[in-house]
């Protein structure tokens, strides 16, 4: 009997069991094993922003049941691994902190973690998660908090309208403050403040309270989080074009070590230059009874437009002006006032001086326009009377390998015209000296008359498309000069490719510009097919040409000038595009030549007329990289990119 009962047993727990196992497998209500929970958190990893010190950062950590079954959580614990960095515990529970739970399906938590920094170290920990999860029953969250650093802040651009050029008694009369701040979270230490270029028309002071301002205020300069000192920028301008630099803030600032401001003055507002000279119109001597005249050249050297209200000669008879039969201003040489001009442009107008004696005679051009510096702008007017007859001047010019001379010529650009003053005469003696004016040439040209503007018969290297203008003065051997009608050359340069691209610029640390010493930059014309500064497809100073398109030379691009000491230009052509194609224009700062800073004015011309332009437009340094613009072809859209790269973008 006993030996049957233990079988019994046995068979009818052998039955339960598999009863369960089945359960397990088929969920067909029998007696069923507990599933366990599965643990989710979110984040995985805490971390803090940075925060000033003794401020507080709180973060939340959920922590959420991803299982079927229970998750039971027997143990949470933070740990901080950083209490010997010297600020003692900073990272700490927060008031809804939990050390157990039990989570069903679904089910979740929210604990919050605190941060307040007392030293500028990085703190790190971690949070430990003890649960019935098989897979993760001892779950770590990291925790880290980011180093509490400087930042140093000021205004990104300080700008000056219209100023004029500077005088002994008005230096240092024009200035803007502007702070520089710490807005960081620890001490910020600046070593150094500079204005680049050194020979620029700005500089810097720091006005110190209960002192005078100085230019040093002690070196390092440590300021506390949220402390700040006030900058005096100065502006004194040489000229009445606009000028720029930049002003440097060096200090340990981990995200901006070297951190910039933009200096802008003569910006923004109307500019009126007179470039045929402003400080005085000398007729010398001019015949009596005949028309003596001198052709007057404004520029527009502001950004905007500007208007030329009125130009008049002085009327008063006393004082030191003579009467206005005397000086004048021919009636038909003078634009339809008022007059707007547009940025870069020129007006040209003739003031005439007819002597009726030997005496000196003196007066005032006045030109009111709406340059708040300049207006109204006056010069001088001084001239003399002789009863020696005038030499008449004649101005010739042809192209360079040609025969053929002009008063008129149409040509293109990089040619050279030759001049010819040998035909000027004078009735009652010689000629004995010639003098030879550029009085209008394209915005940005460095053209000079060579080997000077006094010889007999100049040349002159058309470097950029346009017009110029060039004036004939010869005087003979009384000092008379020649009167009448001003001798001209006009010369209109227009390229005549379906695209030219023509780079200038302007580098303000060089005081001579057209000498052998300079910076030098590189024009580039990108194909599609090709990568910056890799031939064949990149036109620039190692590959001057490239077998583009079709066999043969009809649709080859071309560079043309390659400047390598001063201010350009630099240009590049192309025939012929090919359809259905995107070029892209380039400049690269080559090098500098410790000159610094520099301003690079880009033009593209479309079928010999120009369709664009970016002007002025700041390069910074050695390898410095301006992605311009880009050409589709056959629309002839241009389309501007104006990015800067450190090195050529790949």
């Amino acid at each position: 009997m006993k030996t049957s009962r233990i079988f019994l047993f046995l068979f009818i727990g052998a039955t339960l069991l598999n009863a369960c196992g089945d359960d397990g497998k088929n969920n067909d209500g029998g007696i069923s094993a507990i599933d366990p929970g599965v643990i989710l958190v979110d984040p995985a990893e805490v971390v803090f922003a940075r925060v000033d010190l003794l401020k507080t950062d709180v973060q939340t950590l959920v922590i959420s049941n991803n299982g079927d079954g229970t998750l039971v959580i027997s143990d949470i614990k933070l740990v901080e691994e950083s209490l010997d960095d010297g600020g003692g515990r900073e990272i700490v529970e927060g008031q809804n902190w939990k050390r157990s739970a039990r989570l069903k399906q679904d089910e979740f938590i929210e604990l919050d973690i605190t941060y307040t920094p007392r030293d500028t170290s990085v703190d790190k920990g971690y949070i430990e998660i003890i649960s019935n999860d098989p897979d993760n029953g001892s779950f770590r969250v990291p925790i880290r908090t980011s180093e509490l650093a400087p930042r140093v802040f000021s205004n990104t651009q300080v700008s000056f309208g219209r100023v004029p050029p500077v005088t002994d008694a008005t230096r240092d009369m024009t200035f803007k403050l502007t702070d520089i701040s710490n807005v960081g979270q620890s001490p910020l230490t600046i070593s150094r403040i500079e204005i680049s270029p050194k020979s620029s028309d700005f500089k810097v002071v720091y006005p110190v309270e209960g002192a005078d301002d100085k230019n040093d205020p002690g070196f390092p300069l440590k300021l506390d989080p949220t402390e700040m000192i006030p900058a005096k920028i100065f502006f004194n301008p040489t000229t009445a074009e606009g000028s720029e630099a930049e002003l440097f803030i060096y200090s340990d600032d981990p995200d901006s070590p070297t951190y910039k401001v933009d200096l802008i003055g003569n910006s923004g507002e109307p500019c009126i230059e007179v470039i045929t000279g402003e400080d005085e119109i000398n007729f010398g001597e001019g015949g009596i009874g005949f028309a003596n005249n001198k052709k007057i050249t404004i520029r527009n050297c502001g950004s905007g437009e500007l208007e030329l209200k009125s130009v008049e000669t002085c009327t008063d008879a006393g004082g030191n002006c003579a009467p206005d039969n005397i000086f004048r201003i021919k009636p038909d040489s003078l634009p339809t006032l008022p007059d707007i001009i547009p940025s870069g442009e020129t007006r040209s107008f003739v003031v005439v001086y007819t002597p009726i004696d030997e005496t000196v005679s003196t007066g005032v051009l006045t030109l009111t326009s709406d340059d708040p510096a300049k207006s109204p702008l006056t010069i001088p007017l001084t001239a003399k009377g002789t009863d020696n007859q005038c030499p008449d001047a004649v101005a010739e010019a042809k192209l360079a390998e040609t025969n053929r001379f002009l008063t008129e010529i149409n040509t293109i650009p990089l040619k050279s015209i030759e001049f010819r003053g040998s035909n000027s005469t004078d009735v009652d003696g010689s000629i004995a000296r010639y003098v030879w004016t550029i009085v209008e040439r394209p915005l940005g040209s460095t053209a000079r008359l060579q080997p000077d503007s006094e010889v007999e018969n100049p040349t002159l290297f058309l470097d950029l498309a346009g017009d110029y203008v060039i004036e004939l003065v010869v005087y003979d051997d009384q000092g008379t000069a020649s009167c009448g009608e001003q001798d001209f050359v006009k010369i209109s340069a227009t390229p005549d490719e379906d695209i030219h691209i023509q780079l200038v610029w302007n580098t303000p640390a060089d005081q001579d510009q057209t000498d052998s010493e300079g910076t030098d930059m590189d024009l580039h014309l990108l194909h599609p097919l090709g990568t910056w500064n890799n031939d064949p497809w990149d036109i620039f100073y190692e590959n001057k040409t490239g077998e583009w398109g079709a066999l043969g030379a009809s649709d080859d691009p071309s560079l043309d000038a390659d400047d390598t000491n001063g201010a350009g230009p630099e240009n590049i052509n192309l025939n012929n595009p090919e359809a259905g194609l995107s070029y892209a224009v380039g400049v690269y700062y080559f090098n500098a030549y410790a000159f610094g800073v520099s301003y690079a004015t880009v033009r593209i011309f479309i079928q010999g007329r120009q369709r664009f332009e970016l002007k002025d437009v700041f390069l910074p340094a050695t390898g410095t990289f301006w992605y311009v613009a880009t050409i589709e072809w056959p629309s002839a859209r241009i389309f501007a990119v104006d990015q800067q790269f450190d090195d050529f973008p790949q």
